[in-house]
């Protein structure tokens, strides 16, 4: 089932804006074709040209039932299941809310 993906990096690169500057609520909410946070399935053309560990990575995927992620600005990432709320939870206790 087709659902938003929530990239800020697609929407950043529908705007032009670089990683080093914030994106605007307006942005965010665009309809803007690069939107993954409003629009469902993928953006209408690829966002970068992906390294060979990022494609063997895509094609043998570690085995797990992921579906959120958070990362931290040390450049952690967290992962969490199906659970939305463990995902909200998780945003919230740690001011990513």
């Amino acid at each position: 089932h087709r659902m938003p993906l929530g990239i800020d990096a697609t929407v950043r690169y529908g705007f032009h804006v670089p990683g080093t500057k914030s994106l605007l609520e307006s942005q965010l909410n665009s309809d803007n074709p690069y939107n993954t946070r409003k629009l469902p399935g993928l953006p209408p053309t690829p966002i970068a040209n992906p390294g060979m560990a990022s494609i063997q990575a895509a094609a043998h995927p570690v085995a797990g039932d992921w579906l959120y992620f958070v990362r931290k600005p040390d450049k952690v990432h967290h992962f969490f299941t199906a659970s939305e709320r463990a995902f909200v939870n998780y945003k919230n206790a740690h001011g990513f809310g």
